[in-house]
């Protein structure tokens, strides 16, 4: 599988905070086959994140920002 196909990819995201995103990330990542528990791969993220930022936080107010501008 060529993980950078355009079906492989979320084009939007309808959540609003850090764990509804990492939530549809997690959700697309099962439904192609790459991880069998979503609850586990989320988890993963935040401790990840807690080990050191991925830049997910400026992403994710970059995006509500552009939200409240438009």
């Amino acid at each position: 599988m060529t993980l950078f196909e355009r079906d492989n990819m979320l084009m939007t995201i309808q959540g609003t905070t850090q764990k509804e995103v990492l939530a549809e990330l997690a959700a697309k990542a099962k439904e192609l086959g790459i991880v069998a528990d979503e609850n586990q791969l989320i988890q993963d993220y935040l401790d990840r994140e807690a080990e050191s930022t991925t830049g997910l936080v400026m992403v994710l107010r970059f995006r509500m920002l552009r939200q409240a501008i438009i």
